[in-house]
């Protein structure tokens, strides 16, 4: 990880700073302790309206034991979103783009495109077309293969 070491408080080769430990250990000890307290005093009651209120106090301390541990993982998934930011932000501009190979060289560019195994034509803007490899036709060479037009970026109606 390119935070790991980066600056005081990371531990190392892992997402989480110090600090998160110590709030993820504290919390969670504090509720395993009161936990404890609580067995302790619900076992010693005789009487259920007394064991009710151990036992409610039980279950806020598992609530914080559980606080402390989700707080942990969330402190991990910032770093590790973080780290996903930095990847994008300085990797993915030198990444070669996917996209269409031999596809329209603008984006704007008329005319209607397919691919050997589409039953539509498109036009190069439509979404259908992407991450394919597709050709352009002239509409006589279409109606020659018997394509049809394609019902979402809708070819005909926006040449005419």
């Amino acid at each position: 990880m390119s935070n790991a070491g980066a600056e005081p408080g990371w531990i190392a080769d892992t997402p989480w700073r110090s600090r998160s430990l110590v709030l993820m250990a504290g919390l969670s000890i504090a509720g395993l302790i009161g936990i404890w307290v609580c067995y302790g005093g619900c076992r010693d009651a005789d009487r259920w309206a007394t064991q009710l209120n151990w036992i409610l106090g039980a279950i806020a301390c598992a609530g914080i034991a559980v606080l402390g541990m989700f707080s942990w993982l969330l402190a991990g998934l910032r770093a590790v979103r973080a780290e996903k930011r930095y990847v994008t932000r300085n990797l993915m501009p030198i990444l070669p783009r996917r996209g269409r190979a031999d596809g329209p060289s603008a984006p704007g560019e008329l005319g209607y495109w397919a691919d050997a195994r589409m039953k539509r034509y498109h036009l190069s803007t439509c979404l259908l077309v992407r991450g394919k490899h597709p050709f352009s036709m002239s509409l006589d060479e279409l109606a020659a293969t018997g394509r049809t037009a394609c019902g979402v970026c809708l070819p005909l109606e926006r040449v005419s």
